[in-house]
């Protein structure tokens, strides 16, 4: 009986240590950071780290986290680290090549893989994400729409084209043309921007648009914004602001637009918000909205959003509510096509239900 109890003592004790073992804190560590839990991630592998801070996996595991939290600088550190004492670690250069992939810097992005194995999924991924950032400079969106106008007004129509082109890793120039009629009138309106991200955490961008010969659209528009991410990781926090001049024939009108995206379920979903301010003749109009946008799958994405807010038509500021939803579909790598449905109730003027398709390449 006596051996018996002693060799259950000796089983129950090296249970015990196994299960410290898996209780360690680098193990703690990745489990976090595989279920999406950067922060706590980055606690515990810290803590590990303050005692071993030559341990080449938990200074890697560190580095991915940092990585997932946008703090790049302090990722690039912890993956040279690694190298410096084990140069042939492979994820080790994986990570620092998706450091300079985010900066834009393809060409060193390529460099950092040149010694990983090809058999390497995570650097086949991310070698083929490469040449297609590489090769499609390049993006065309057309878009086109109907809506049904109450109170035996005849269809509004609408067709746009605009075309991107990206000079610089972190540059992008866009042109847009807006030919719409409405009211038994046509317009055509042309817009050109200029965006530019100035860091992982900072983009900005310009505007600037009018219409010839305008009977509803804006004579004259220019505006600009920002958007700035305050928390990184995942779950990112991004607050960004818009604001335009636009001068129609019946007067000028200032949108001022500040807002918020919160990125939810480890990325896989955000939610947007906005206010929204119109200024007309030194009368305000206050208004929101609100969206959902949920990647269903890696190749659907569905979105849903209503919005109160003040809506220029025809130069005219009138108090809109509406409801509007829809799906994108990524195609194949360089298409994806997008439906979406809206309605738009007035508190004066025509109520509307607007039907739209658009369709995405790059190359």
């Amino acid at each position: 009986m006596s051996m018996f109890c002693a060799i259950s003592a000796a089983l129950v004790s090296a249970n015990s240590m196994h299960a410290a073992v898996e209780a360690s804190p680098y193990d703690r560590g990745v489990l976090a950071r595989q279920e999406g839990h950067p922060y706590e991630a980055a606690r515990l592998l810290e803590q590990w780290l303050g005692d071993r801070p030559d341990d080449v996996d938990g200074r890697l595991q560190y580095g991915y986290v940092l990585l997932d939290l946008e703090r790049l600088v302090e990722a690039e550190t912890a993956f040279r680290h690694v190298l410096q004492q084990a140069p042939a670690y492979a994820d080790a250069r994986i990570g620092l090549a998706r450091i300079a992939q985010r900066h834009g810097e393809l060409t060193q992005a390529r460099a950092w893989l040149g010694t990983v194995p090809h058999g390497n999924a995570d650097a086949k991924a991310l070698r083929t994400q490469l040449a297609a950032a590489a090769g499609n400079r390049w993006q065309l969106v057309a878009d086109a729409s109907v809506t049904a106008v109450g109170r035996d007004q005849p269809d509004w129509r609408e067709i746009a084209g605009q075309l991107q082109f990206q000079p610089a890793p972190q540059t992008w120039l866009s042109g847009r043309v807006e030919a719409t009629s409405r009211f038994g009138l046509s317009d055509v309106y042309g817009e050109a921007q200029v965006a530019h991200r100035f860091s992982p955490a900072l983009s900005a961008y310009l505007v600037t648009g009018g219409t010839p010969e305008a009977d509803y659209r804006p004579r004259r528009q220019f505006g600009g914004g920002l958007s700035a991410r305050i928390r990184p990781g995942a779950n990112s926090t991004i607050l960004t602001f818009d604001t335009r001049y636009a001068s129609y024939r019946s007067g000028a009108i200032v949108t001022v637009q500040p807002g918020v995206e919160q990125y939810l379920w480890n990325g896989k979903a955000w939610a947007t918000g906005r206010l929204i301010t119109l200024i007309e003749g030194g009368e305000t109009h206050v208004g929101a909205s609100g969206r959902m946008d949920v990647q269903a799958t890696p190749v659907l994405r569905l979105f849903v959003g209503a919005a109160k807010e003040p809506d220029i038509s025809e130069g005219v500021v009138a108090q809109v509510s509406s409801l509007f939803g829809g799906v994108e579909a990524v195609l194949d790598s360089r298409h994806s096509l997008r439906l979406s449905l809206a309605r738009a109730d007035r508190n004066a003027g025509a109520d509307r239900l607007e039907v739209g398709a658009g369709l995405a390449a790059r190359f």
